[in-house]
């Protein structure tokens, strides 16, 4: 499974950067939407209500896919990721921007973010790749920065929660049991698109664990449910600081 070392080799060296986050299309080609539509649709619904004058944080923007949206919008951004490499290229891109923050993180936490600062925090294809305990320490962190009554959305792995419980010994028995899992969590064969173990249900007991409330958990959007992230069985989750 996925941890913070392997996020950060990837995204910070290993990864092919050269269309800028842009490369991650499968989802749109799953649901049969074009690219282009599916991910303005996607911003239509997510980013472009919730940023407007708003302090906004950005958990691993990578090179920016996302943060292009908020950077004009927002009063302030804050970007924070593990990898220094897309700080840089953030860096670069918003170079004549002077509403923009950059945080290098550990993989878990918000450093040097204030409490209640932020009025909304956004992370998309990146959660995905983060197992129960990391995403339960940046939702703490979360339900630090945000101010009464702030939101959150984040994009993370939605594998069946019955199958999680089966986890533990699939993976002692090795590829056949790797296999079952991902048959029982995703309901796919092959290529579990390196998701975490990790349901929707048990990311709704995080946020509620940490004071926050949960406001809607989505597989889809646009008029007429056409634009998803059910290709790997993932969600989008938002929640309110009380």
């Amino acid at each position: 499974m996925p941890d913070i070392e392997w996020n950060r080799e990837v995204w910070d060296q290993a990864h092919d950067w050269s269309k800028d986050g842009d490369e991650w299309s499968g989802m749109a080609e799953h649901c049969g939407q074009p690219y282009e539509a599916w991910k303005s649709a996607l911003v239509e619904e997510f980013l472009t209500p919730q940023v407007q004058d708003k302090d906004v944080l950005e958990i691993a923007p990578g090179h920016g896919r996302f943060s292009q949206f908020i950077v004009p919008a927002a009063r302030s951004t804050t970007l924070v990721d593990l990898s220094q490499t897309c700080l840089d290229a953030c860096q670069s891109l918003f170079a004549d921007a002077t509403n923009v923050t950059y945080v290098l993180t550990d993989g878990t936490s918000l450093p040097g973010v204030a409490d209640e600062s932020m009025d909304f925090v956004w992370s998309f294809d990146s959660f995905v790749h983060m197992e129960l305990p990391v995403i339960d320490a940046y939702l703490a962190e979360i339900a630090r920065v945000l101010r009464p009554g702030g939101e959150f959305t984040i994009h993370h792995a939605g594998k069946r929660d019955w199958a999680l419980k089966l986890a533990p010994a699939a993976h002692r028995i090795g590829r056949a049991g790797r296999v079952a899992l991902r048959l029982a969590g995703q309901g796919r064969l092959h290529d579990s698109g390196r998701r975490a173990d990790v349901s929707r249900e048990r990311v709704a007991a995080s946020l509620q664990s940490h004071g926050m409330t949960l406001t809607h958990q989505v597989q889809s959007w646009g008029s007429d449910g056409q634009y998803d992230v059910r290709k790997y069985g993932d969600w989008v989750t938002t929640g309110r600081k009380s």
